[in-house]
């Protein structure tokens, strides 16, 4: 219990994160940083894949609410929550999955592989519906190239300061 209230705290807190402070970061008109997709990547391995799409569902439509996107980004992480086992599978081996409870502990190639393709393929997911048009191509290519850099160092930025404190437990 004490577990799913902890969770559901650091998915609020991500939320509010991503709505009243990354939302207003926008570098030259290309770069956005999505940091609370670090839910859908340090999710426990234990946690099914139709839960975890309904939570994604969820987390999806509130941020729709207050980016007022109409539906992209429900779309996009509800995508990645489904995908998820899928690229655990391409990365990691059997062992590395069934004797780990998070792959979160530990950095390694594999893990910065994994990161950078859920956060490259959100990014693509995104701009793509966003932009819904074969013509803009190039903007898109160039958003999606900007972001996933840019998440992809903030999502290693916080995983490390978090990593740290984990440590000194």
């Amino acid at each position: 219990m004490k577990d799913i209230f902890v969770n559901a705290l650091v998915i609020t807190l991500m939320l509010l994160l991503q709505v009243l402070f990354f939302n207003q970061i926008n570098l030259f008109g290309y770069g956005y940083i999505f940091v609370y997709l670090i839910f859908l990547i340090v999710t426990p391995l234990s946690v099914k894949t139709i839960p975890l799409m309904l939570v994604s569902f969820v987390i999806g439509c509130v941020l729709d609410i207050f980016m007022q996107s109409y539906g992209i980004h429900t779309f996009a992480i509800t995508l990645i929550a489904a995908i998820r086992r899928s690229l655990l599978n391409i990365f990691f081996s059997k062992e590395d999955l069934d004797y780990s409870t998070s792959l979160f502990v530990r950095f390694s190639y594999a893990y910065y592989k994994y990161v950078v393709i859920i956060v490259l393929i959100y990014c693509l997911t995104v701009f793509s519906m966003e932009a819904f048009s074969t013509k803009l191509i190039i903007p898109v290519l160039q958003k999606t190239g900007v972001s996933t850099v840019v998440t992809t160092i903030s999502i290693f930025f916080v995983q490390a300061l978090t990593l740290r404190k984990y440590d000194e437990r």
